[in-house]
């Protein structure tokens, strides 16, 4: 499974040519638009937990997920760490994971810390 992360104008070869080539290589490939250096909207971050209730069965025999923006930093980082959030790790917990296994420069803006933070402290309510 791969999604993107990025806005329609970043898909520089067309959305439709994207949908097929993944298609025609039985890839399921799902795409939640976040703008470069933010975090999800709420509208967002529901789109993201559909995609990750789409990907448990996937995940739990083995399957991966490959997840990107155009840098694979900001947008890429935020979302692999709220992924690694919804199997058990607490935002800080998901950050330094990462920014440890990825990038040291992973999840770029205090915007994008402040959303997985704020993720953090719903799960607990």
């Amino acid at each position: 499974m791969v999604l993107s992360c990025l806005c329609q104008a970043e898909l520089t070869l067309g959305v439709d040519r994207y949908a097929k080539e993944y298609k025609r290589r039985g890839v399921a490939w799902h795409v939640v638009p976040i703008a470069d250096m933010s975090a999800p909207s709420p509208e967002q971050d529901i789109a993201l937990d559909r995609v990750f209730s789409t990907a448990e069965p996937l995940l739990a025999t083995g399957g991966r997920i490959a997840i990107h923006c155009l840098a694979g930093l900001g947008r890429t980082g935020t979302v692999a760490a709220r992924l690694a959030m919804k199997y058990g790790l607490t935002a800080a917990q998901a950050i330094a994971f990462i920014r440890a296994r990825h990038d040291s420069k992973a999840i770029e803006t205090p915007e994008q810390e402040t959303y997985l933070l704020t993720r953090d402290a719903l799960a607990y309510r």
